[in-house]
């Protein structure tokens, strides 16, 4: 039996069972509501038993004015969405005498694997839930926990909860805005899941990872901690993560502002294994890429412009040079929704490129203020190893391209500029790019290149191993020109797989 988050805006469960036959406990539950907004799921939950595929979701929408609270059955699981909404009717559940044998979902489904409870506005429930979970679950591979909003003194029973049981077999756990502190890592830290390998912790409110010094997860490799917009990086937090998870190989920093001075730092970690980096909507201006550029470009970042150089504290810091020593594993660097703007920002990525030897994809897409011709100066980087390259919601010139045609990608496999605005000159000079091991190339999205345009343009294209391309639609009036540009571009590739986007 499984236990999966719901993908619907107003929360939910899914349950998701071996044999439909798991499912008709709860079918009977549900049927002693008198709710209209159920018959919906019970048929469903019917249709799914009567299918190989068992699954059932389970919503609460209680309208108002009426009380429709269910009948609890004692021996009979169940599964509730937690929201504002339901507060009162939860409280009424805790507090029942016939909540007094509430069985709790693990001794119902005892082979659980996964577990979200989210949009929790008190821990009553969230308690009893976790209160001897790991027992009950022995299965227990996922725990969610996500926008919990709970009180100081709440955080300290969860995670204390959570701390004083051993999780054999858990290995993803997401804590996300739950106004979590640096004083509770501490308190994290102490739980017992020597098979962790994905820590979620976005949305937070913390400061520092030094709390997290006590942590036994060795074989941690995933640490996701967006939006933690206070966090600081410094030498010692980033040498404590190294010590305490010596297998890291994907860190996300998404949403944590970082300056010059932070990307210094995490260029000179001596990361072991990090192969991704994430980076995206951290606010990096031009200045901020410069801890990546060797010592031959000093010369150039004392020559930036003054509001790029905005970035290193007014000049008082000063950037010790480097050779990406920490980076040197590293595969995936996410660039994206950042605030570079000119071709400094994009001098000092390809100065790093040779120093960069296992990097395999490169996100530049969402720099609003990347001026069109920035791009331009890819020409003559080189990039030996790089498979993917994406700059996709972007305004690219022509000149943009040249510089992306002429740069020196020999195993470039995907090229991703969706929802980017190119002109005709722009897709003519695209099809002049040298790129022998081309799987993949999507201009598709709202903006994307239309097909009767990108047909002529694209054909005369030489990447032999082109496989799928996706494109947007011309308007209907003007289907016959579709027509024309997909048959030019099915003789130049006989296999390839178009996808046009309306």
């Amino acid at each position: 039996m499984e236990l999966t988050q719901t993908e619907s805006e107003q929360g939910g469960w899914y349950l998701l069972a071996d044999s439909p036959d798991a499912l008709r406990a709860v079918i009977n539950f549900l049927t002693h509501r008198d709710k209209k907004s159920f018959r919906g799921v019970c048929s469903a939950a019917r249709l799914a038993v009567d299918s190989t595929v068992a699954s059932l979701h389970l919503e609460f929408e209680e309208e108002e004015g009426e009380d429709d609270s269910p009948e609890f059955i004692e021996g009979q699981p169940l599964f509730i969405n937690e929201d504002e909404e339901d507060a009162y009717y939860l409280e009424r559940l805790h507090e029942s005498s016939a909540s007094k044998n509430f069985p709790g979902s693990g001794e119902c489904f005892p082979d659980a694997t996964a577990v979200c409870i989210e949009n929790c506005a008190f821990s009553k429930l969230t308690l009893q839930l976790l209160d001897g979970a790991s027992s009950r679950w022995r299965n227990l591979e996922c725990l969610q926990l996500n926008n919990c909003r709970f009180g100081r003194r709440d955080h300290t029973e969860t995670l204390f909860a959570l701390a004083s049981q051993v999780w054999p077999c858990l290995h993803i756990l997401e804590l996300c805005n739950g106004g979590l502190t640096s004083v509770d890592l501490a308190n994290l830290a102490k739980m017992q899941a020597k098979n962790l390998t994905e820590l979620d912790l976005s949305d937070n409110k913390i400061t520092s990872l030094m709390e997290l010094a006590d942590a036994s997860w060795p074989v941690l490799n995933s640490f996701v901690l967006c939006r933690n917009t206070a966090l600081e990086i410094n030498t010692e937090s980033l040498a404590l993560v190294i010590s305490v998870f010596p297998k890291l190989d994907d860190l996300d920093l998404s949403g944590v502002p970082l300056v010059a001075r932070e990307v210094a730092v995490l260029s000179q970690a001596q990361w072991p294994s990090l192969t991704w980096l994430t980076l995206s909507c951290c606010g990096l201006k031009d200045a901020a890429l410069a801890p990546l550029a060797p010592p031959d470009f000093e010369t150039e970042i004392e020559a930036s412009n003054e509001e790029d150089t905005g970035s290193f504290n007014s000049l008082e810091y000063k950037i010790e040079k480097l050779h990406l020593r920490g980076f040197s594993n590293l595969e995936r660097l996410d660039l994206s929704g950042n605030n570079l703007q000119t071709a400094a920002g994009i001098n000092y990525l390809c100065s790093a490129a040779p120093h960069l030897p296992k990097l395999t994809s490169l996100d530049l897409s969402s720099n609003a203020q990347l001026r069109g011709d920035a791009l331009a100066a890819l020409e003559h980087s080189f990039w030996p190893r790089l498979e993917t390259f994406e700059a996709s919601n972007m305004v690219l010139s022509t000149p943009a391209i040249a510089g992306l045609t002429s740069a020196s990608l020999p195993r470039l496999r995907s090229l991703i500029l969706r929802n980017s605005i190119m002109s005709w000159a722009a897709v003519d000079q695209l099809a002049t790019g040298q790129w022998n091991q081309l799987r993949k190339l999507d201009l598709g999205g709202l903006n994307g290149v239309h097909l009767r345009r990108a047909g002529p343009s694209l054909s005369t294209a030489s990447w032999p191993r082109l496989k799928t391309m996706i494109l947007r639609k011309s308007p209907v009036r003007i289907k016959t020109m579709n027509r024309k540009g997909l048959l030019l571009l099915l003789e130049n590739w006989p296999d390839l797989k178009v996808r046009c986007e309306s």
